[in-house]
């Protein structure tokens, strides 16, 4: 692809283009990365709430299903489908950086009208809103929002308030990570008042403890077995685990359930960078494993990703690897984290 072609968009434009379709009465896609997490599925939420509220309609869809301690987040009105089966008048992305990320729903890229990104490393396939600073695609749908409610487009709406506060806290690490920055902070304040000020839904403090502190069986199932896989190498200084299809399916796991398994080999006391591959859709003769990193120190795991059809921060990122076993998807990917870590 020429990343040439592809025009770089703000958030006035993405106000103007969502009104124009709307105004047109045109049915729109919004596409979710595969395996979504809290930041994909606040905003993707929000935006269709947003579009909802200038007059037109929209769908949001994800290869994967929502994870059950996300479900909240649908408000009873809202679902991710997981198979396309009709043509959209357009289509927007949210969170998904690389084509790669579109998962089952990848033959869908190239019809991409716009994507709302906040990775600074990504693989450009459209026109795109982008902010690498930003802490997560909600900020950008906040700064969206606030054009429209500036301009009187849409009224004050909680429930975007609340999906957009649940996409900021998801991807900040409840404002931990290094990725929260005094925008951040001043966005949330914003939404904190908005979120708690409205007595007909649930709290910042709710919303905060539903994506950070609840956890289903087999999201502690999937912990145990990365525990159990877990390995260092280069004196503790890079941790992972890789799990394969077979131990997922002897546990009556799937793939969706290890959406924060990256955070067991990251949390291990000095340790600089971890890494977890998961199985994924794989053959007789070569096998797809989807990778997670995370950097506890100044090595760049973005760039690491991008070697392996990905990308996305300097501190988290993701890709994928086919290889004829798990051994040797290993091999390739650990080759580049020594490289990183021992330069």
């Amino acid at each position: 692809m020429n990343n040439a072609q592809y025009k770089a968009l703000t958030a006035a434009d993405c106000a103007s283009k969502l009104r124009s379709f709307a105004n047109e009465g045109k049915k729109i896609l919004i596409i979710a990365h595969r395996n979504p997490d809290g930041d994909a599925v606040g905003s993707a939420f929000a935006l269709k709430m947003i579009y909802e509220a200038l007059g037109g309609g929209a769908d949001c869809a994800c290869s994967n299903k929502v994870p059950e301690y996300l479900s909240f987040l649908g408000f009873g009105k809202n679902e991710m489908i997981n198979e396309v089966n009709k043509e959209y008048d357009a289509y927007i992305t949210v969170d998904t950086a690389s084509p790669s990320q579109f998962g089952d729903l990848e033959y869908l890229c190239e019809k991409t009208d716009f994507a709302i990104d906040h990775h600074a490393s990504c693989t450009e396939y459209s026109d795109s809103y982008r902010e690498g600073t930003a802490s997560a695609a909600g900020e950008l749908i906040f700064e969206i929002y606030e054009y429209l409610k500036e301009s009187e487009a849409i009224p004050e709406i909680p429930d975007v308030a609340r999906l957009i506060y649940a996409a900021i806290t998801a991807d900040s690490g409840s404002f931990k990570y290094s990725n929260t920055t005094e925008n951040t902070h001043l966005i949330a304040a914003k939404l904190i008042k908005i979120i708690n000020s409205d007595k007909n839904g649930i709290n910042t403090a709710e919303i905060a403890r539903l994506i950070h502190d609840s956890k289903s069986l087999n999201d502690l199932k999937a912990k145990k077995l990365c525990i159990e896989n877990l390995r260092l190498t280069n004196d503790k200084k890079i941790a992972y685990v890789c799990i394969e299809n077979v131990e997922m399916e002897k546990e009556g796991l799937s793939e969706e359930d290890f959406g924060s398994s990256v955070d067991v080999p990251r949390s291990i006391e000095g340790v600089l960078c971890a890494f977890v591959l998961k199985e994924g859709k794989s053959t007789e003769k070569e096998k797809l494993y989807r990778i997670s990193a995370r950097s506890n120190c100044s090595v760049d795991v973005a760039a690491i990703c991008k070697k392996f059809g990905g990308g996305g921060h300097a501190k988290a990122a993701g890709g994928s690897i086919t290889a004829e076993n798990a051994e040797k998807a290993v091999n390739a990917v650990l080759a580049e984290f020594e490289k990183a870590v021992n330069s």
